[in-house]
């Protein structure tokens, strides 16, 4: 039985939808992305959910 997860997180301005899924996917992180506003709820196993925002919320960081 696989458990799943989600989180909301905000979404990186500078990506789209499209983007952000290819890199989660090129790098095997397999979460459903869903956009509500200027957020992202991230869907997936809790593992898999942790990873993507960690990456996300990198990419937020580095914003100039």
């Amino acid at each position: 039985l696989v458990q799943y997860s989600y989180k909301v997180i905000k979404r990186p301005e500078q990506l789209t939808i499209n983007s952000l899924e290819e890199i989660l996917k090129s790098i095997g992180i397999d979460v459903r992305t869903i956009e509500v506003v200027n957020s992202l709820v991230l869907v997936g196993t809790q593992k898999q959910v942790g990873e993507a925002s960690n990456i996300i919320n990198s990419l937020n960081e580095r914003r100039d």
